[in-house]
C-alpha cells in the first residue's frame, strides 16, 4: 500500500509540486521517484539545496587548490624546487586561484544564509572571530602598548579556517541528516587549531616546525574538501536511481 507524500509536496530533485501523488510515483516534471522528504526546515526546499550546492562546489574546489598549493610548498621546502622561478609561479598561481574560489563560495553562501539557520550561525561565528580579532588588537595596542604580530594575526585567521572546516558537521545536523565520517571535519579543524597554537607559541619557527605547519595545512585543506564533499552527498538528492530513491524514502 502506498504512503501519501505529506512533506511539502515537492520533488526532491527539481522542486516540482507533487502534492496529491503517492510515494513511488514519478515526478511529472523530471521523472524522479517521489519519496518522503528526509530534510527539515529550509533544507526541504530544492532551490535552497541547489544554491547551497553551488557554493559548496566552489568550497571543495578552493580547498583542493589550497591543499595542492600547500603540497607544492612542502615539496619546495623539502627539496630545491624553491630555486626555480617556474615552481614559485605555479605555487603562487594555485594559492591565488584557491583564494579566489574561496571568496566566490563565500558570496554564494551569502545568498542562502537567510534560509538556513546553520549558515547564519556560520556567518555569525565568522563575524565574531573578526570582531574578536579587531577588539583584542585594539586592546593590545592601547592598554599594553604592544603591536599586533604577524603570528597573532595568522592565528586568528587559522581559527577562522578551523570554524569553516568544522561547519559541515552542524550544517548536516541542520538539514536533519546524519553525516558519515564526521571525524574528518573535526580532524581538519584540529589541524588548523594546532597551527594557531604553534604560531602563538614559537617566536621563531625554523625546521622542523615550518614543515610540520605546512603539512598540517595540507592535511586540513584536503580534509575540509572531503567534509564538504560528504555534505554535498547528503543534500544533493538527484534520485536518478529508483533503488536509491526507495532507500531514501524508507530511511
Amino acid at each position: 500500500m502506498s504512503v501519501e507524500h505529506d512533506h511539502l509536496g515537492e520533488c526532491l530533485a527539481c522542486g516540482y509540486d507533487t502534492a496529491g501523488r503517492s510515494i513511488g510515483d514519478s515526478c511529472p516534471e523530471c521523472g524522479a521517484v517521489v519519496v518522503a522528504n528526509p530534510f527539515r526546515g529550509a533544507w526541504r526546499n530544492a532551490k535552497v539545496r541547489r544554491r547551497f550546492l553551488r557554493g559548496s562546489h566552489c568550497m571543495v574546489a578552493a580547498t583542493l587548490l589550497l591543499g595542492v598549493g600547500a603540497t607544492i610548498a612542502l615539496l619546495m621546502m623539502l627539496t630545491r624546487l624553491d630555486q626555480y622561478p617556474v615552481a614559485m609561479a605555479v605555487a603562487n598561481g594555485v594559492f591565488l586561484g584557491g583564494l579566489a574560489l574561496l571568496a566566490a563560495s563565500g558570496v554564494m553562501f551569502a545568498f542562502v544564509w537567510r534560509a538556513i539557520v546553520a549558515v547564519r550561525v556560520l556567518v555569525t561565528l565568522i563575524a565574531l572571530l573578526f570582531a574578536g580579532y579587531v577588539g583584542l588588537s585594539v586592546a593590545l595596542v592601547l592598554r599594553l602598548g604592544l603591536s599586533v604580530t604577524p603570528e597573532y594575526a595568522g592565528a586568528c585567521f587559522l581559527l577562522l579556517g578551523a570554524a569553516i572546516a568544522s561547519s559541515p558537521i552542524f550544517l548536516a545536523r541542520s538539514s536533519g541528516r546524519a553525516m558519515r565520517f564526521a571525524w574528518v571535519p573535526l580532524a581538519s579543524s584540529g589541524a588548523l587549531i594546532a597551527i594557531a597554537v604553534m604560531a602563538l607559541t614559537f617566536s621563531s619557527w625554523g625546521r622542523p616546525y615550518e614543515e610540520i605547519a605546512v603539512a598540517l595545512v595540507m592535511a586540513s585543506q584536503f580534509g575540509t574538501a572531503a567534509g564538504f564533499r560528504s555534505l554535498q552527498r547528503l543534500v544533493a538528492v538527484a534520485l536518478r536511481d529508483p533503488q536509491v530513491a526507495s532507500a531514501e524514502g524508507s530511511a
